[in-house]
């Protein structure tokens, strides 16, 4: 088809668009409804979780069978991490080859850091959820939590470093184009006010990294240099 000639992300695209959703669905299955107040979900809170009383109160009056529940949807962000990553780092080239800008090559190794964060920060919630079935330990929580803030961070803020060269990307583009790097922009903004671990700041910072998602996949299925540059 002449549209995906002309249009070089839009095949990558409707082949993984599908599986972020699915993934999307399904790890809001496995994730327990109750969150704590400010927290829109409960693996949000997990996350950025940074002592074991809060560990403790997330898991309280949890079954076996909950502990299961939550590891099946951290399995499933298995996939969703390839998804998500594949979808930045093959952008990263094609806006590098079509814009003749090799800086945003850089998003490329970026991308693989972000996989491998949100790889680490999986392994350190299971580690995490397999400790709470046989009760909580304190001293193995705490070291166990300080790792998962360090990585947690790198994810996240992989993620906003990567929309910000998004944005720049896009910013030259039509009115259309900046609005979408405006919206690319605003994870980077909100993760300095995020640093503080405010569950309502946290939440929105998340968010916006959704909607910068959302935005990525917008482009992906448009993105051409004559429409970048009208």
């Amino acid at each position: 088809m002449n549209y995906f000639k002309t249009h070089p992300m839009a095949r990558v695209t409707a082949i993984l668009t599908p599986i972020l959703l699915i993934c999307v669905i399904l790890m809001g299955y496995y994730s327990p409804k109750q969150a704590p107040e400010g927290f829109k979900s409960f693996i949000l809170a997990f996350e950025f979780a940074k002592t074991p009383e809060e560990i403790s109160l997330l898991f309280e009056n949890f079954s076996i069978e909950n502990f299961n529940f939550i590891d099946m949807g951290i399995y499933i962000d298995f996939g969703f991490m390839v998804a998500y990553s594949l979808l930045l780092a093959i952008f990263f080239i094609k806006s590098a080859e079509i814009l003749k800008q090799k800086w945003l090559l850089l998003g490329i190794p970026l991308s693989i850091v972000i996989f491998f964060g949100d790889f680490f920060e999986n392994i350190i919630l299971l580690k995490i959820t397999q400790i709470g079935r046989f009760g909580i330990d304190d001293i193995s929580l705490t070291s166990l939590l300080e790792k998962l803030h360090f990585i947690t961070w790198i994810k996240w803020g992989g993620l906003a470093l990567a929309f910000i060269m998004i944005s720049i990307a896009l910013i030259k583009g039509n009115w259309l184009s900046k609005i979408g790097a405006l919206v690319c922009l605003s994870p980077f903004l909100l993760s300095f006010f995020a640093l503080n671990n405010s569950p309502a700041i946290l939440s929105i910072f998340t968010q916006s990294v959704f909607a910068s998602f959302a935005v990525l996949i917008f482009y992906s299925f448009l993105f051409q240099k004559t429409y970048l540059n009208e």
